[in-house]
């Protein structure tokens, strides 16, 4: 039901290709707050190797696998990217108020992404596997899946993952530490999307992979609301009320995620948990 040993050899060098690509690319451009827009078009040609070899992955078995190999390099490559140096970047530029709006469009570019990896894959998965061996193609685990299409499974799944999701980011996120923010990320995602994927199992998990966008853009929108909606001409109460919940770490754990930490290690964390819910099923209907 798992992937074979070479199918897992192609992942690993799927991960490396990325991580090498993406981490160039990381070394050359100059820090922004999460990476930005014109970013995001650097990066995208930067893992087109890393992509045409999750798309192997993906031909050969369970597309997840993929996604998997990608969120993780790019993981890799986003670690030295924290949320204090992109606030005080913010605030040297006095950008502190258009911040979170920002990083939101920032948000929206980095996912778009995503799903343009996601469709190179899904295009080349029936063009790829019969010019693959049989020891690539033998029967994996959600073979005949696939990760887009919207049906009311699909919806109930990836609307329970994001509530779940989260719940478990205010949990498991207490402080700005990048670290303790990708971790919680792919922890409280994985249990979210395993419980999503419990409630509602889906063959097109395309849209709990988007959960973790949804629930950080949430974020965003409750941040501006409560410290910069409706600023007057003298800004300094909003943002002195904001840099003092930053530095009390009264920041919601939602509210402290960079754009490019919700699209590797959140969205890591959705296709761990979705795979993990795939065995159990599985196993359930005593699948071999």
């Amino acid at each position: 039901m798992l992937p074979s040993q070479t199918q897992r050899g192609l992942m690993l060098v799927a991960t490396l290709l990325g991580v090498v690509g993406w981490g160039w690319a990381a070394g050359r451009l100059q820090p922004s707050d999460g990476w930005g827009v014109g970013a995001v078009v650097v990066f995208a040609l930067a893992g087109l190797p890393a992509v045409l070899a999750a798309a192997a992955v993906a031909a050969g078995g369970n597309p997840l696998s993929a996604v998997v190999s990608l969120t993780l390099a790019g993981a890799f490559a986003a670690h030295g990217q924290s949320f204090g140096s992109a606030v005080r970047r913010a605030d040297d530029t006095g950008a502190v108020l258009g911040m979170y709006s920002g990083w939101g469009v920032r948000l929206l570019a980095w996912f778009v992404f995503l799903i343009a990896a996601v469709a190179v894959l899904e295009w080349a998965r029936p063009r790829l596997r019969p010019k693959l061996g049989k020891r690539l193609t033998s029967r994996h685990l959600a073979d005949g899946s696939t990760l887009w299409g919207v049906d009311g499974t699909a919806c109930v799944a990836a609307l329970i993952t994001a509530a779940v999701g989260a719940v478990l980011t205010m949990v498991l996120v207490q402080s700005a530490d990048t670290g303790q923010v990708r971790g919680g990320l792919v922890l409280g995602f994985a249990l979210a999307a395993l419980v999503g994927f419990a409630v509602a199992p889906t063959k097109r998990p395309g849209l709990v992979l988007l959960s973790p966008g949804a629930v950080v853009l949430g974020g965003y929108v409750w941040a501006t609301r409560r410290f910069f909606w409706n600023v007057t001409e003298d800004e300094t109460p909003y943002a002195d009320a904001f840099f003092a919940a930053f530095y009390r770490g009264e920041l919601p754990g939602v509210a402290v995620v960079l754009p490019v930490h919700a699209v590797t290690a959140g969205v890591l964390g959705c296709a761990i948990g979705v795979g993990v819910g795939q065995v159990l099923e599985k196993a359930k209907l005593g699948q071999k």
